[in-house]
């Protein structure tokens, strides 16, 4: 019953599980959105838990270490795991990348005064929020991390993992008044990845509208009358992303990558989300600013972040 339980959103049932699933209880404790209960569980995890999966426990423990602003012990962490040790058969290159990633994090000198903008505001998605996390320090800000969490899970219409860990995120976040979202990335990179299979379907313009929609829509429906929600913007499309054996169809891929864009943007305007950006820097500049496959520089959302600030106090 464990993948029914974790499919259907029942988290305590995951965590509580006599013969758990390490993922899935990994997972399940980050989308419980409450830091002190996801180490005080994965420190029994570790004492209890065979040694083959001690790195991924100890990964996801850097990782929300990270986003609560504890960059020694994520780095201790860190140090304590080899990406071999993440490699046991089933969702290797989620704990590859996102270790990779870290590592990146952590060798990046960068020093700077917070953005205005991040006082008193939550910020809620997938691993970008780890960049984001070095520029993400003003006074009262939050972060919650959703690991792997896609507009396409979002979207799906009955109780799921990936939307109570929505609910959850918002509902400890009730007190603020400004609500972030960084999500979709994911989304708009499979179609780099799975263009033939998603353009195979004579109506994929349609499913991909509606399902941009059918998430947003649900995130916006939990929106108090005091709060705005924003939410960043879709990076520009990366021809260097375009899988080889679709090289030939490069100008395609970026029509369809550049049509998921404007159907995001459009969505997010018509519901009432803020979308996040400065001067189209997302689409102009973001693949000169990456860091690996996906993520940026702390630099580049720095620069995004107090241009953004600045447009919204002269609205």
């Amino acid at each position: 019953m464990n993948h029914l339980f974790y499919e259907t959103g029942q988290l305590e049932k995951i965590i509580e599980s006599k013969t758990p699933h390490i993922d899935r209880v990994l997972f399940a404790l980050a989308f419980t959105c409450d830091p002190e209960y996801f180490f005080d569980k994965t420190r029994e995890m570790i004492g209890s838990a065979e040694s083959k999966w001690h790195g991924r426990i100890a990964l996801l423990r850097a990782a929300i270490q990270i986003n609560s602003g504890a960059f020694q012990a994520a780095n201790k962490q860190l140090s304590m795991i080899s990406e071999n040790s993440l490699v046991t058969g089933t969702m290797d290159s989620f704990y590859v990348s996102l270790y990779r990633l870290l590592k990146i994090l952590a060798d990046i000198e960068f020093q700077h005064v917070p953005p205005d903008f991040t006082t008193n505001k939550a910020l809620i998605g997938d691993s970008h929020t780890m960049s984001l996390s070095r520029v993400w320090r003003g006074e009262g800000s939050k972060i919650t991390y959703l690991p792997g969490v896609t507009l396409r899970g979002i979207s799906f219409p009955l109780r799921n993992s990936y939307n109570v860990g929505i609910e959850n995120a918002l509902t400890i976040n009730q007190r603020l008044d400004d609500i972030v979202f960084s999500l979709g990335e994911i989304d708009i990179r499979n179609n780099y990845f799975y263009f033939r299979k998603i353009t195979s379907n004579s109506g994929y313009k349609k499913i991909i509208t509606s399902t941009i929609r059918a998430a947003l829509s649900k995130i916006y429906a939990h929106k108090a009358p005091y709060q705005r929600f924003h939410i960043f913007a879709l990076p520009g499309f990366n021809p260097s992303l375009v899988e080889e054996n679709d090289k030939g169809n490069t100008n395609k891929v970026g029509s369809l990558y550049n049509f998921y864009r404007k159907e995001f943007n459009k969505a997010a305007d018509d519901l009432g989300f803020l979308v996040v950006d400065h001067r189209e820097m997302f689409n102009k500049e973001s693949v000169n600013n990456l860091i690996d496959h996906a993520h940026f520089h702390p630099r580049f959302y720095h620069d995004i972040l107090n241009g953004y600030s600045n447009n919204i106090e002269n609205k």
